[in-house]
């Protein structure tokens, strides 16, 4: 199961590293809950965002149409694969 990781930060806090923190702790919130997945969206032009995505450990994962709009889509795995049995 995956689940959608939002953020949003008032513009006169930008640059203080408060969406990375929020990000960071829903993922790991995420992870506690037993999600397989996180998944998060940002418009090509929200750089900050996508940096905020990095920062909490998703990978881009292509574009895709969101809200009626292109967007780019992040990822990240939140549980490790079990290892095979020989």
């Amino acid at each position: 199961a995956e689940v959608e990781l939002p953020w949003s930060v008032e513009p006169r806090l930008h640059g203080q590293g408060l969406a990375t923190e929020a990000a960071t702790a829903a993922v790991e919130w995420a992870a506690e809950l037993g999600f397989d997945h996180v998944v998060a969206f940002t418009l090509p032009s929200n750089v900050a965002s996508q940096r905020v995505a990095e920062k909490a450990g998703f990978e881009q994962d292509g574009g895709c149409t969101h809200a009626g709009l292109p967007h780019f889509l992040f990822r990240r795995r939140l549980t490790q694969s079990k290892p095979m049995m020989s």
